[in-house]
């Protein structure tokens, strides 16, 4: 469940009770001495021309800010000097707005007035030629207009062609006063503030909150008062005429340690405040006469106090917050209620989950509003309360790409607004344009006047302030200024010559063309002035979330474009960075050191390298470098970003570098009911006077959650060893596998490369599971060099990754570095995540000193020396034996030395069995013949091996052995490895449709892509289905127990309801994998099938998984009997099985004609017992006076179910590696890696446990898995567990096996079972029985032809014994099934060229006639190059 909450605290800020004064003139500039200038109210226009002089009481606005006269014709010949005069007071309403007007070209605005004439009555025509007439415009204040209003303070002329332009914090108007040919260009400009004189400011306090105890992960920070109130707690005194002022909505970001953000919405508004709390001076200081001369004058003012209401969360949901606040404020104004605000505010914190895949918009309905919650897009960028649209919006492309430079050069940037929410989201936009780099000096997006002396710090930042702050100060002179509300920006004196054309020039041009198109499609689909609708009706609910999400995806437009400039000025950087090689010193975490600064600026342009210069010399790109090169929080993003810079062309817009996935798409909707008066006393109402003091006792926290957010979010950090791929890793994978799913060996090599990547998924699991790191590593890096022989290219990093991040957990830095090496050897070049767990690994690694270094170098040459002694003891006691006075000369050798040879031939033998057990070890686990110990047991066997006396070289040699032989036992030989547990796998399956058998090589290339998907195609009739593993295990450990079973129905294990028809599977926690059976108990994924044929048609008794048997007791293996034969114990190691390529071709022959002769007899005269399948289980049969078994029902049935079971068979889903990587990848995410450590494991996620089994064996690999079948409640469900630690992994036997006999239903016995089962009798081998279709005549005919290379005789042989029973049975074998594993089994499998029999079967089936193509069936076609593509990479099966 996904507990992160939508908002952690709701806060209540005001005047506290006893305030403490918030001092002005606390900052170190001086106070302006402009500051509490009264307002202009009057304007009008003079001619001095004709010696019109300043009328009484009003200014005249003589000069230009470079003293030049302010003459709006300035520079005209034989023109009027007309001149601006304005008059300041507070008698009247104020002047709201200053305009010029073009006569004739356009309309006045509504609530304006022009000035047509000058004071004195003369023609205020303020242009200089006949191309009609320009006035100045004025718009005034209404009588009862607000005391928050801005009105114009200040005026201004200047002129532009004298390089003039507007006073910091002016607004210019952009029509010309002069529009004759000739002059200046002449521009009018004014300023508007606020314009409250009786007001009081103090320092904010929190007055409530809730929840009144502090999360432990997520304190309340104090200083949320000073952001709720910026420019303080105020008492003010208005005019009893003014209107209430509207609730002002503003946002704040709070920044804490590492960057971790916390996101502020607040509404601020006024409330009454009684005038007898007020002392004396403070009345004094707010123009409140006594109260008696106020009303014999009439003087009627009231007194009010601001306060906030804030909510604080760690997601920007600002939108949300707005209409939240906005509805409980509205609650605390108007009434009665049935529910007090207590309930609103935990409904909305507690009751409304945060938005998920699951539920992507969730509605908060309440009482005549609704609040809409979406998810975020799922962007490979940080998340961030940023507006890109309003940055755009507000500043154009050109000022956006003039603060891009200011920003990558670190200068100290100031923004400036009277909109606190606009202030926030384009500061925030503003430091997040640099992405990657991430800005490293002091950052404020809205800074409260308290804290406003950090703008005298000597560091560069960026910091947000309010404009009213200007009212008051001055800026510092080396700092640059933006103004949202102008849209200008000014900088210092000394650096008026940076703009944008100082940055790289292609890259530039891009940019600013697409910035200009964007800007031109948001003025289209985003007016400026926007619509704010109190109420949200039902109908258009749907239109508001489309609505959101386009803007939205136009955010993600321009921050891509942002995104394409800064991936091309550092594209191929990575080429640059240094990794670390040796032991470090003081000097190796330097950015000089990881990156080569001089090499990185001679790859770029000439003309760019002194942006670059200064570029290299910042902080926030010395830190990038840090973060590049060391295990960060930001690897993700960063590894996304060199992506960014592999796609990217500097002189175009395409590739597209963000891409959303389709679950952005979704339109289901989670409805939020309002809060019920639940346990509130009936009938009671609740209503307010202004906002009130919350209780504690009203608030209800039924579904409080009892973890927080960055819990939730940190529980996977990075520093953990957690098997995990980015976003933008598993898109590349996926776009990989789809782009080779058509070709054979890419996609069998695809596979291949998933199933090794689960391997090194369990490796942190399997580390924590054995004892020896060491060897656990080193084996892991075997599996690593037997890719890179294999030429696999991995879809992804994560096994390097891990293996690395292993290195860094376990003190590995050598071999960290040689991972490192094969990895770049390999080709794979290391993207951000990888490369810093690979320097983490190195840096903080304990590397071998000096002193373990001599010792080795004094063992070596301790060992030489010894090694001399040792020959020359051996020359010695061979010439005494040669100097001998015996007759023979066999006799010469003495008795001693005969023993001792004998028994270094005895020890040579003992260490060549060992030494290849050890060497498969590393390798990984050869199926059926290699078992792993775990608990560091050594055989006995080894321990007598040992010589009584030996030297240094024989000890060191013997530690060797036995330090190897502690993990490696045989799996069948002697006491240590008797089987107590026997599985044996198999993922044949038989198509729903067609009948067919479908073999593992045969569904893995009916595989798709989809990662999703758990279909696989019939290769004869391409028909979806679900293929399954059968599991059928044998635990001998209850017949050790107890020789006799009280039932034998204790035996079995019941897997489905009583009274059930056929057993259904458990799949514990893995249920969600698969969705529900229908009643036929086959499962339907994906497409239908292709005819009207449904599942159901098919009879249940024909399905393997659903057959029942009759059980026995299962009694324990006779290791002796044929019918448990022993693995082969020189099976091909891991490294053996890579380099079997080269076998014998075609030419060379199919099989090896020197074993078998061409005659009959020859291959009669063959022992039996070398030939018998490893699937022949022996059954107590008896033999009648011939030899030849008697086929009873019952023996024929355990014959095609390849022996008795002990429990019911296992059935799950067997699922493609790429939809295997996918879940095992989501129980690690959810339950963590220790999960993969635990025998619970099998229990809980037995789909995933069988199909990890199976590829293990697949690529005969070692695992710490088999161990779980020990302590499994798969074993003894329903009984009494048994004593644990009696049995190891080594007791335990795993087998895949390539055909399942069991699930056989055509006519007759395999060939090969036929072959190795049925003894010769010429009597009977005449006779074509229903068991036995092909007598051993035609067997041994069929395999003379195939060691002459001839393939077609034999399909002959069987298409004519299959004509013979055609009447009655309508169903065969595969034929190229039968000959293929008749091959084998009679020839050997080592001797038969599987690829070389493939090709000599197609050219023997384009032989056939078409007659005789009509009698063939569907699975006897050849097989298609992707099927033996996805059977030759994989390792051999069991037959």
């Amino acid at each position: 469940m996904d507990d992160r909450r939508v908002a952690d605290y709701f806060v209540v800020a005001g005047l506290p009770e006893n305030p403490f004064p918030l001092e002005e003139f606390s900052n170190e500039a001086a106070i302006k001495p402009t500051y509490k200038l009264d307002p202009i109210t009057d304007i009008t226009v003079i001619n001095k021309s004709i010696s019109e002089k300043v009328p009484r009481g009003y200014t005249l606005l003589e000069k230009t800010p470079s003293d030049y006269p302010a003459d709006m014709n300035h520079g005209s010949l034989r023109q009027h000097e007309m001149y601006i005069c304005y008059r300041r007071s507070r008698d009247k309403p104020p002047l709201t707005d200053v305009g010029v007007l073009y006569e004739g070209k356009e309309r006045l605005m509504s609530g304006c007035e022009v000035i047509h004439t000058t004071y004195f009555g003369t023609p205020a025509n303020v242009n200089n030629s006949s191309n009609g007439r320009t006035y100045i415009t004025y718009r005034r204040a209404a009588e009862n207009a607000p005391s928050d209003m801005l009105a114009v303070v200040d005026l201004c002329i200047v002129l532009e062609n004298k390089g003039e332009g507007p006073p910091h914090s002016y607004c210019q108007i952009h029509k010309n006063l002069n529009r004759g040919l000739m002059g200046s260009d002449v521009y009018l400009c004014y300023k508007k503030a606020m314009t409250k004189t009786d007001i009081l400011a103090y320092k904010p306090a929190i007055l409530n909150r809730y929840p009144a105890e502090d999360y432990a992960d997520f304190p309340l920070p104090e200083s949320v008062s000073m952001f709720c109130l910026p420019m303080g707690a105020t008492v003010e005194c208005w005019s009893a005429k003014a209107q209430h002022p509207y609730p002002v909505f503003s946002t704040f970001i709070l920044t804490g340690i590492g960057w971790n953000k916390v996101y502020g919405a607040a509404i601020t508004f006024y409330e009454e405040y009684s005038e007898d709390k007020l002392t004396d001076l403070q009345m004094r200081h707010l123009g409140l006469k006594n109260k008696h001369i106020r009303e014999q004058y009439r003087i009627m003012k009231t007194v009010h106090s601001n306060k906030s209401i804030c909510l604080l969360s760690r997601w920007p949901f600002f939108e949300a917050f707005k209409h939240m606040l906005q509805y409980i404020h509205r609650i605390s104004i108007t009434g009665p209620h049935s529910v007090p605000i207590e309930r609103h505010i935990s409904h909305f914190m507690y009751d409304v989950p945060y938005p998920s895949p699951q539920r992507p918009r969730i509605l908060v309905q309440l009482s005549h509003d609704a609040i809409s919650l979406a998810m975020p897009e799922d962007s490979p960028l940080p998340q961030s309360g940023a507006s890109f649209v309003a940055m755009l919006k507000n500043l154009g492309p050109e000022n956006c790409m003039t603060i891009l430079l200011y920003v990558l050069h670190e200068h100290k940037i100031l923004v400036h607004s009277l909109r606190a929410s606009v202030l926030t989201a384009v500061a925030e936009a503003i430091s997040t344009l640099i992405f990657p780099l991430q800005w490293q000096c002091p950052y404020i997006p809205l800074c409260p006047l308290g804290l406003s002396d950090v703008l005298s710090a000597p560091t560069p930042y960026i910091i947000g302030l309010d404009s009213r702050y200007f009212d008051l100060f001055d800026p510092p002179p080396d700092v640059f200024c933006v103004d949202l509300d102008t849209i200008r920006i000014w900088p210092p004196d000394d650096k008026k010559n940076l703009s944008y054309k100082l940055l790289p020039r292609k890259p530039t041009k891009v940019l600013q063309e697409s910035l200009h198109r964007l800007y031109d499609r948001l003025v289209v689909e985003l007016p400026r002035h926007g619509q704010d609708d109190s109420t949200v009706d039902l109908a258009p609910l749907d239109q508001d979330f489309k609505k959101k999400h386009k803007e939205i995806l136009l955010e993600l437009e321009i921050q891509e474009v942002f995104l394409r400039f800064m991936a091309c000025i550092l594209k191929g950087y990575k080429n640059f960075l240094k990794p670390i090689a040796n032991m470090p010193d003081l000097d190796t975490t330097n950015a000089a050191s990881l990156f080569d600064m001089q090499g990185f600026l001679k790859s770029r342009e000439k003309a760019n390298h002194k942006f670059y210069q200064t570029l290299l010399r910042t902080q926030l790109f010395n830190r990038f470098i840090e973060e590049r090169s060391f295990v960060s929080d930001k690897d993700d993003s960063l590894a996304f970003f060199d992506e960014c810079t592999e796609k990217v062309v500097e002189t175009s817009e395409e590739p597209k570098l963000i891409e959303l996935e389709d679950s952005s798409k979704s339109e289901r909707t989670m409805f939020i009911l309002p809060p019920e008066p639940v346990g509130l006393p009936d009938g009671k109402q609740y209503s307010y006077n202004g906002f009130p003091q919350l209780q504690g006792d009203l608030f209800l926290e039924k579904n409080k959650p009892a973890r927080s957010s960055s819990q939730q979010r940190d529980r996977g950090g990075p520093s953990s060893p957690v098997a995990r791929r980015t976003k933008q890793e598993i898109r590349t994978a996926q776009k990989h596998a789809q782009q080779v799913f058509n070709q054979p060996s890419l996609w069998a090599k695809c596979l291949l490369s998933h199933a090794y990547s689960l391997w090194f998924m369990l490796l942190p699991a399997y580390i924590k599971y054995s004892q020896s790191v060491t060897k656990a590593l080193i084996l892991a890096y075997d599996v690593l060099k037997n890719m890179q022989r294999q030429k696999l290219k991995p879809p992804d990093e994560l096994c390097y990754r891990v293996m690395l991040q292993l290195c860094g957990q376990y003190n590995k830095p050598v071999l960290a570095v040689k991972v490192y090496s094969e990895m770049k050897h390999a080709g794979v070049h290391p993207n951000a995540i990888t490369y810093g767990y690979y320097n983490k690994a190195v840096l903080e690694g304990r590397w071998p000193t000096t002193i373990s270094q001599g010792r080795v170098l004094w063992r070596k040459l301790r060992n030489v020396v010894l090694g001399v002694a040792k020959f020359k003891r051996a020359v010695r006691r061979r010439s005494m034996s040669i100097c001998s006075n015996s007759g023979s000369e066999y006799d010469q050798v003495s008795h001693a030395s005969l023993d001792s040879c004998l028994e270094e031939e005895r020890l040579d033998t003992r260490h060549e069995t060992i030494m290849l057990a050890g060497s498969r070890s590393d390798h990984g686990q050869v199926p059926g013949s290699l078992q792993v110990k775990v608990n560091g047991k050594i055989p006995e066997e080894v321990e007598k091996s040992a010589p009584s006396h030996p030297s240094f070289l024989e000890q060191m040699e013997r530690e060797c052995e036995l330090e190897r032989a502690s993990d490696v036992v045989m799996a069948t030989g002697g006491e240590a490895g008797e089987m107590v547990i026997d599985v044996e796998m198999s993922s044949c399956s038989r198509c729903p449709r067609c009948r067919c058998l479908l073999y593992d090589e045969e569904l893995m290339a009916g595989w798709n892509a989809d990662d999703s998907n758990l279909n696989t195609a019939c290769h004869f009739c391409h028909s979806k289905l679900v293929p399954h593993l059968l599991i059928y295990i044998k635990d001998y450990r209850r017949c050790k127990v107890s020789e006799t079973a009280e039932d034998d129905t204790e035996a079995l294990i019941d897997f489905g309801s009583p009274g059930a028809h056929h057993p259904s599977p458990s799949y514990g926690k893995d249920v969600n994998i698969c969705p529900p059976t229908d009643p036929s108990g086959h499962f339907m994924f994906g497409e239908d099938m292709e005819d009207n044929t449904s599942v159901s048609s098919f009879d249940t008794h024909h399905d393997p998984w659903q057959r029942h048997s009759d059980h026995v007791p299962a009694s324990p293996p006779d290791v002796s009997s044929p019918s448990h034969p022993k693995p082969a114990e020189n099976g091909p190691s891991l490294s053996e099985m890579a380099n079997m390529g080269h076998r014998r071709t075609t030419s060379e022959c199919l099989t090896s004609a020197t074993m078998y002769s061409s005659s009959l007899e020859s291959l009669e005269s063959l022992t039996f017992k070398n030939l018998r399948s490893p699937l022949s289980i022996s059954m107590d049969e008896s033999d009648d006076g011939h030899g030849r078994p008697t086929l009873t029902p019952e023996r024929r049935r355990a014959m095609f179910e390849g022996g008795l079971s002990s429990m019911e068979p296992v059935s799950v889903p067997y699922l493609s590696p790429l939809v295997l990587r996918k879940n095992l990848e989501s129980i690690i995410e959810s339950e963590g890696n220790s999960a993969l450590a635990k025998d619970s494991f099998l229990d809980d996620h037995p789909i995933i446990y069988w199909n990890l089994m199976w590829y293990f064996k697949r690529i005969g690999a070692y695992n710490h898995l088999t161990a779980f079948l020990l302590t499994s409640q798969l074993l003894h469900r329903g009984r009494e567990p048994l004593p644990v630690g009696e049995y190891g992994p080594e007791n335990v036997r795993v087998r895949a096996c390539w055909d399942n006999l069991r699930i056989h239903q055509e006519v007759g016995l395999p060939m090969h079972v036929a072959w190795n089962n049925l003894h010769s009798s010429t009597t009977v081998d005449a006779l074509l029985t229903e068991a036995q279709p092909f007598n051993r005549a035609v067997m041994h005919q069929i395999i003379s032809n195939i060691q002459c290379n001839d393939v077609l005789t034999p399909i002959k042989l069987v298409m004519n014994g299959r004509r013979r029973l055609r009447p009655r049975k309508k169903r065969f074998r595969s034929m190229y099934r039968d000959i293929t594993y008749l091959a084998f089994k009679a020839c050997g499998r080592d001797n038969i060229d599987n690829e070389a029999f493939d090709r000599e079967y197609k050219m023997a089936f384009s032989r056939l006639s078409p007659g005789e193509m009509k009698r063939l069936q569907r699975d006897d076609k050849p097989r298609s190059p992707l099927v033996q593509a996805c059977r030759k990479v994989f390792s051999e099966l069991d037959l």
